[in-house]
């Protein structure tokens, strides 16, 4: 939540609206804890199928562990893509 708080606080200096941004994520996030497969997988590290689900011009990158769901990373389309470490988390 440390980079949604970090987005927010960006979005704020841009005068948008960060309470529904944060209330679709959220709500987002809720349907995502229901339907754990729902993003489209992108690669399989170390036996764990790495997944992303797009929210409006974001991504968040996850993994399912059982019944729960690890998100790894939250990245804007116009920010770099660069390597978030995921290797490191596993």
């Amino acid at each position: 939540m440390a980079r949604a708080q970090e987005i927010c606080a960006w979005r704020r200096t841009q005068h948008r609206d960060v309470d529904r941004w944060l209330d679709d994520l959220c709500e987002s996030l809720e349907r995502l804890a229901q339907f754990p497969r729902l993003g489209r997988p992108i690669s399989d590290v170390k036996g764990l199928e790495l997944r992303e689900l797009v929210i409006g011009q974001y991504s968040v990158f996850y993994v399912v562990r059982g019944d729960h769901v690890v998100i790894n990373w939250l990245h804007h389309g116009r920010e770099p893509r660069e390597d978030p470490g995921l290797l490191a988390l596993f």
